[in-house]
């Protein structure tokens, strides 16, 4: 199964289950890690749903930015 179709079946599961819970603002992140820079790969990616995609070779920085953008603590 490929990235993109697993994150389909997951984006759709819990989309279902907030919606069981009333949840209306979803904080589920699924962020692309691909070795492609093909800009169609980044338009599906956003398409299906995920959050953000991050290029290989894998870089401190874009992980930082990523994790500070997406995965705020929330108090």
């Amino acid at each position: 199964m490929s990235g993109f179709n697993l994150s389909r079946k997951m984006l759709k599961l819990q989309q279902k289950k907030e919606q069981a819970l009333g949840i209306t603002q979803s904080k589920f992140t699924i962020v692309a890690l691909t070795g492609h820079v093909d800009d169609k790969v980044e338009e599906e990616a956003y398409e299906i749903g995920m959050k953000d995609v991050i290029n290989k070779p894998l870089k401190y920085h874009d992980c930082e930015r990523v994790v500070a953008e997406h995965f705020k603590r929330v108090v």
